[in-house]
């Protein structure tokens, strides 16, 4: 049985309607109507209806009561605007504040909206004006426009979009006009590992051309990806497609882990600081343009920096370290490098039967077809130590330790069983002037020395050539400071032999002097000076009983005391004096005896002379004046 509340006009409709109904249908049976004085009850189905274009009314001028449809007991179907015309169904429509609950009860209610599935639906909610929000157990949009999710259920996603087949629709976009982020993405977890922050993945037989992309039509982006881990660890900043890695582990260090470097393009910029970890693959190549050849190779040892046409810096420590540049600029930072060298080329032949014609270790060719140079230099070194700069350290005579500052240094080790043809020349430096063709008939010199000078510093050298010799074993040295013998071939002849023609002489002398005299060997057995020979004068010596010389080869003798002996090493062998007196003798003068081989004893008086030659341990008396 069903309640109706109607005001008294409807009731008055009612009435009377039904009392036509009952004229009309000549009292069949019908359901027990009751009228009230505020509602009629029935106990069967009551039917209000009318013609096609009716109006109904319910509750039109209803202010403050309350308008009920259904009971609380309802179990059938419910059902406001079925029809299969097109209709409008209207709730809270008024201009007033409405409040609509949709299955806002406890009975854990079932809410379908459009759900048929046959006909696109249009589903509007909200305008722009609106505060829309929506709950759920798993994800809530909020008033805000905040749309938080967060599925519980393994192999879930949290939000799964599935872009159109159009060639311009974008699947997911996000606009940001304010200062906050465009995205973020906060991994919470407290324990366990997550795959990826960020996952992109192709599936399709088709081609992504950019994974990511970064682009930009105005303003400016500071960084196009930064990585800002402010606590915690990032283990590998960068893993790629093979598993190499690309690490910031350390501050102000990249690290790019066992992977080599190429740049296919120029590469300019910052300087590379390049500190390998251990032996092993070069760490590091350059590559000439459209070739396979390394230029820079960096990282096959540890203690080994070899840079082509690079600035290298590098702070490396080693018992043996090495950094070597062709045409480069070398910065060292730090470390222990025991050498540093600006041009050299590492020169390797491990096998092969057919000999190398040449093998150089540093090269460079220089070629002018045209134009005016000032200089032209194929080989240049340059040293350049600073008011503040430390050089050297403490070390022995041997070669092993020595100290050398100099601008260019040559090397040769060469193997006691190697094998040498007879047409071979073994140096560290040869300076070869060439020949025939075009060439310059005569050069200045195959090797000249010059000092620099004509500026604010005093400019000085000890010797424009010097011969040193490190070595502190017995017979391990030079047969000759300087050598105008004959050649390495054993041909005889002045600069016969293997590079030489023989019996070939120097056209003027073996050594011009400062001021034009020479001195030649153009005969054999005999040298020939053209000039004075000038002896030294040595410092004036005390006579005495053991009288001991000087440097110098004439001595003034003050003094009147007898002279028995006179020291002699093994050095003054041939070595010839003469002594100037400048006293008289006080009895005999120079003694026969001792040392002193005499015609007789000398007693000399001012101005007379005794000349002496040693044999390394006696003199022998050549000539005396009495003057």
């Amino acid at each position: 049985m069903s309640k109706k509340y109607l005001n008294r006009w409807h009731k008055l409709a009612i009435v009377s309607i039904m009392a036509l109904a009952m004229a009309l249908t000549g009292y069949q049976a019908l359901a027990a109507l009751t009228l009230g004085a505020t509602y009629i009850t029935s106990d069967g189905a009551v039917t209000i209806n009318g013609v096609a274009a009716s109006t109904y009314a319910i509750g039109a001028a209803t202010t403050t009561g309350t308008i009920t449809i259904g009971g609380t007991a309802q179990t059938g179907d419910l059902t406001v605007g079925s029809s299969s015309g097109i209709n409008a169904l209207k709730l809270g429509n008024g201009n007033g504040v409405t409040t609509v609950t949709i299955a806002g009860g406890t009975g854990g209610n079932t809410v379908n909206i459009a759900t048929d599935n046959t006909a696109a639906d249009t589903v509007s909610v909200g305008s722009a004006l609106d505060s829309v929000a929506l709950t759920s157990a798993k994800w809530t949009i909020g008033a805000n426009g905040a749309f938080v999710i967060s599925p519980t259920a393994n192999s879930v996603k949290g939000m799964n979009i599935t872009g159109t087949t159009g060639t311009a629709a974008v699947a997911f976009q996000v606009n940001q006009a304010g200062t906050a982020n465009t995205s973020w993405f906060n991994s919470t977890n407290a324990s366990g590992v997550i795959p990826a922050g960020v996952e992109i993945e192709q599936t399709g037989a088709g081609t992504t051309t950019s994974a990511l992309l970064i682009s930009g039509t105005a303003g400016t982006i500071t960084n196009g990806i930064k990585l800002n881990k402010t606590s915690g660890t990032i283990g590998t900043d960068i893993v790629l497609q093979n598993s190499e890695t690309i690490s910031n582990a350390t501050d102000g260090t990249i690290d790019l882990g066992a992977a080599n470097l190429k740049f296919s393009g120029n590469f300019t910029g910052k300087n590379i600081n390049i500190v390998p970890a251990s032996i092993g693959t070069a760490g590091v190549k350059f590559f000439t343009a459209g070739t396979s050849t390394a230029i820079l190779d960096v990282g096959a040892q540890t203690d080994r920096v070899y840079g082509f046409g690079t600035h290298l810096t590098t702070n490396f420590a080693g018992a043996d370290t090495w950094v070597k540049g062709l045409d480069a600029r070398i910065v060292v930072t730090g470390g222990t490098q025991g050498n540093v060298q600006g041009v050299y080329s590492g020169v390797t032949k491990s096998g092969g039967v057919a000999p190398a014609q040449e093998l150089w270790g540093a090269s460079n060719a220089v070629t002018i077809t045209g134009g005016s140079v000032a200089n032209t230099y194929g080989v240049v070194g340059e040293v350049d130590l600073g008011a503040s700069a430390t050089a050297g350290v403490a070390s022995g005579t041997d070669a092993s330790t020595p100290n050398y500052i100099t601008a260019l240094l040559a090397k040769s080790t060469v193997a006691s069983a190697a094998t040498l043809s007879d047409d071979s020349v073994e140096a560290p430096v040869i300076a070869l002037v060439a020949n025939g063709g075009a060439a310059r008939s005569k050069a200045t010199a195959a090797v000249v020395a010059i000092l620099g000078g004509d500026n604010a510093f005093s400019n000085t050298a000890g010797a424009a050539f010097k011969a040193m010799d490190y070595s502190s074993t017995s017979g391990y040295n030079f047969d000759y400071g300087l050598d105008f013998g004959p050649g390495v071939g054993g041909v005889t002849g002045p600069i016969g032999g293997r590079f030489g023609v023989t019996g070939n002489t120097f056209t003027q002398a073996d050594i011009r002097l400062m001021n034009g005299e020479t001195i030649d060997n153009k005969t054999d057995g005999k040298i020939t000076l053209v000039g004075s020979l000038v002896q030294q004068k040595g410092s004036d010596v005390a006579s005495t009983a053991a009288m001991t010389l000087g440097q110098g080869n004439v001595f003034v003798i003050t003094g009147t005391a007898d002279i028995t002996s006179i020291t002699a090493a093994s050095t003054d062998a041939g070595r010839e004096v003469t002594l100037i007196f400048s006293g008289t003798a006080g009895a005999a003068g120079v003694t026969d005896g001792s040392n002193l081989k005499l015609n007789n004893s000398f007693g000399y008086t001012p101005d007379d002379t005794l000349t002496l030659v040693s044999d390394g341990t006696n003199w022998y008396e050549t000539g005396r004046t009495a003057n």
